[in-house]
């Protein structure tokens, strides 16, 4: 990967991405309440985080070998 991009963003990129499409399914099975948003907000920008960090993570492991 000759690009370099930001893990931090690249993880809030995943983690909106992932909110979006778990919040269709729940629009489409009627189960969408705000209550639960803001959690899964928390939730998925965290993982996203994770995610982000993991990938840069293997991506510097990959490139010492």
């Amino acid at each position: 990967m000759n690009t370099k991009i930001n893990w931090v963003v690249e993880g809030l990129i995943f983690g909106i991405i992932m909110l979006v499409f778990s919040s269709i399914l729940d629009l489409i099975t009627d189960d969408f309440t705000f209550d639960r948003f803001w959690i899964k907000i928390l939730i998925w920008l965290i993982g996203g985080l994770v995610y982000g960090l993991l990938m840069k993570l293997l991506r510097d492991r990959k490139a010492t070998k």
